[in-house]
């Protein structure tokens, strides 16, 4: 657990520093606002992330990125001692943290940590999040990379973070703590920044949404020790909805607070396409700045938009050859590196049926009267339930407002986004992973509006909370069986090895489709390597499709795939 404390320390420091100066440096006129340390922190996580892309497409991610890192970090910290002690000193009194909230911290620590140390859980990392991010560490990014492996091809921005701070080149084994890290501070900020504890004061939507947060964390405690992208994407996805709701009960009315948010927004997009239903907050800045007349203001924003997703859409091209994975509708590259369309394809497709419970891929065009009732059935039915009739109440309240035209778009923005949010989850891949957020965030609104300011139901709302901090607190008791210094590792499995041109060899399992951490480069299935060759003399210069499949179209479900190496044995 030592391992995990020292990364995080790391984490949370570098962020504090790079998101002051972001705070500090680009929004100067609003700084009032916006300096917070959850600020600080999560605009950090977003600055390294950018930082990790744009390292990996000039350099592979290891320790002369940690270098650069540190002495940037250092650079920084230099100015704030010439230039902001005294203000650095009077911060430090006005956010001196009491006993209690102390204590509660450092049981949320220790409790994260037991579900951090562990080995991986989540059946994706053996599959691929493992050997992307290996991938990142040795070579940076790869032309064509997508046709070694089509999992690659989702490019997550989060697989550049966890590179950054794996620390392989310095403790000999790839730690993957970040999520870890990630949990344990939305956690925090959620619990103590909370008003529900505090009998004299009203709750509101923002403290039902710090709610949602710890039992979402709570609920995927055992993926956490996984670098799944969905972890930080929705945890972020609930911070913004958190933070606008904020604002409103702040009655902040300027617009670059909320303009901050949509560039958070973009950044959840680049951690995971699903998430490109919260670019609908932008209608309300957007249109305030265009108003206003604001043009200096939409030009730092729509900047700081295009810096954040700039480098994530050229690592795309390079990957894939394609602007957005799985869309081949945006071929706008030749290159020679570029994907079969039939497999973006067949891949989006395949995303979309597994997500519904279908799992035959030639059913994906199955209308939702057909497949709603399996997948209802299979997929936590009562929340669904709940969620859905959540939506619906907030539905007709919108309706109304703009009947009576009351409508304000700043105070239903998280109204209009959790309408938008659940109907865009439903209508393409509806995993409970990657959406049950969509349905908390109307739930927490409709408790909002039965609460009225009243505390009335608070009883009802403590049943809900308690039993998850029961469970929460239990997890403190299993400390002794966690290993005390080092984080586990990631899984070994059998593996054999299938020799490319030039010597080069690449690894595939025995048996099943998870790769081993003791191999590179692995892929899931042998005949993922025999349709392709290099594009030079090492992995450094990438895979192209040989000419006689580029045409054809490419199974690449693993459902496909299983037959096709059963068959083949």
């Amino acid at each position: 657990m030592l391992s995990v404390l020292v990364s995080w320390i790391i984490i949370f420091g570098i962020s504090i520093i790079l998101g002051y100066g972001f705070i500090y440096f680009i929004y100067k006129s609003s700084r009032s606002w916006l300096e917070q340390i959850d600020i600080y922190t999560v605009s950090g996580l977003m600055i390294l992330n950018v930082y990790a892309e744009i390292f990996s497409l000039l350099y592979k991610v290891g320790a002369k990125a940690c270098l650069g890192l540190a002495v940037l970090g250092i650079a920084l910290l230099l100015y704030y001692y010439v230039a902001k002690r005294v203000e650095f000193r009077k911060k430090i009194k006005e956010n001196k943290i009491s006993v209690y909230q102390f204590l509660i911290a450092t049981i949320i620590v220790i409790a994260v940590m037991t579900w951090t140390v562990g080995y991986p859980q989540h059946y994706d990392t053996s599959l691929y999040h493992y050997q992307a991010i290996k991938w990142i560490e040795e070579y940076g990014v790869v032309p064509g990379l997508g046709n070694l492996h089509n999992r690659f091809a989702y490019n997550s921005a989060f697989m550049a973070l966890q590179a950054l701070f794996s620390f392989e080149w310095l403790v000999g084994q790839s730690l993957h703590t970040v999520n870890g890290f990630v949990c344990c501070f939305f956690m925090i900020y959620a619990v103590i920044s909370n008003r529900i504890w505090k009998l004299g004061e009203k709750i509101e939507v923002s403290d039902l949404l710090k709610v949602a947060t710890v039992i979402y964390i709570c609920y995927y405690k055992n993926l956490i020790s996984s670098p799944s992208s969905d972890t930080l994407t929705l945890l972020l996805i609930l911070y913004i909805c958190t933070k606008w709701s904020e604002f409103i009960e702040r009655d902040i009315k300027e617009m670059e607070p909320y303009g901050f948010l949509c560039i958070l927004s973009a950044y959840a997009i680049s951690l995971k396409l699903s998430a490109a239903a919260c670019m609908v907050l932008v209608l309300w800045p957007a249109m305030q700045m265009i108003k206003r007349k604001k043009y200096k203001m939409i030009i730092k924003h729509l900047a700081l938009g295009i810096i954040v997703l700039a480098p994530w859409l050229v690592r795309n091209v390079v990957i894939s050859g394609y602007l957005l994975y799985p869309y081949p509708q945006l071929d706008i590259f030749d290159v020679d590196w570029k994907m079969p369309a039939s497999v973006l394809t067949h891949d989006s497709r395949e995303v979309i049926v597994w997500g519904r419970n279908v799992f035959n891929v030639e059913d994906y065009a199955m209308p939702i009267w057909k497949w709603f009732s399996e997948w209802f059935m299979n997929n936590s039915p009562v929340l669904i339930s709940i969620g859905l009739i959540a939506e619906g109440l907030v539905l007709i309240s919108l309706i109304k407002k703009l009947i009576t035209k009351k409508m304000d778009l700043r105070l239903d923005m998280i109204a209009i986004y959790s309408f938008v949010s659940l109907v865009f989850w439903i209508s393409s891949a509806p995993l409970m992973r990657y959406g049950m957020v969509y349905l908390m965030i109307p739930i927490c609104l409709c408790i909002s509006r039965c609460l009225n300011g009243k505390r009335a139901l608070y009883e009802i709302l403590l049943m809900l909370i308690i039993p998850t901090v029961a469970s929460f607190l239990g997890n403190i008791c299993n400390i002794g069986e966690k290993p005390y210094i080092w984080q586990e590792d990631y899984v070994w499995k059998l593996t054999e090895k299938v020799e490319l041109e030039n010597g080069i060899s690449v690894w595939f399992p025995a048996e099943g489709d998870q790769c081993s951490a003791d191999v590179f480069p692995c892929v899931p299935y042998r005949n993922m390597v025999e349709r392709l060759e290099l594009r030079g003399q090492g992995f450094e210069n990438g895979f192209r499709i040989k000419e006689e499949y580029r045409e054809l179209h490419i199974p690449v479900s693993y459902t496909h795939l299983r037959a096709h190496e059963t068959l083949r044995h």
